[in-house]
């Protein structure tokens, strides 16, 4: 299983580092100085029982380094519809449920509704101090050049 963890200062990402997380150790994540002076960090991960395990790993980081940590951001990669059956629709035109980015990133599909009860679900369980939502269409795979018929 595999974790990633981005850096953001000033909104802008400075550094992202992936790593196997069975593998990890608090010398070995992340490998790069930036992340000391991030203002947040995201992290992407497949399943939510990755996120306690690479949390304490970078916390542990932070920790080696005399710093406090950052606020945590949850990456969900989302699909958002009028209606659940619009957005699942949706997404298995563009994803599919049985990809590799479905299966290997968190996703929502569903409404806005839905996504607003699980960020309040998200903040009840402090899983994060945030999420930083994906919209599918960063998924989607690039359209053909549209070519008009030569008069």
């Amino acid at each position: 299983m595999t974790a990633s963890i981005v850096a953001y200062r000033s909104g802008e990402e400075i550094n992202a580092a992936e790593r196997d997380i069975a593998t990890v150790s608090k010398h070995a994540w992340p490998p790069a100085a930036e992340l000391l002076d991030a203002e947040a960090i995201a992290l992407q991960i497949a399943r939510f029982d990755a996120y306690d395990v690479t949390v304490r790993l970078v916390k542990e980081f932070y920790e080696s380094a005399g710093r406090s940590m950052p606020p945590v951001l949850l990456k969900v990669n989302v699909c958002i519809g009028k209606t659940a059956h619009q957005a699942l629709q949706r997404f298995d035109e563009v994803i599919s449920r049985l990809s590799r980015t479905h299966l290997e990133q968190l996703w929502f599909v569903g409404t806005e509704e839905g996504l607003a009860g699980l960020i309040q679900d998200l903040s009840a369980l402090r899983l994060g101090d945030g999420i930083v939502a994906i919209p599918i269409d960063e998924h989607a795979p690039e359209s053909p050049p549209h070519s008009s018929p030569l008069e």
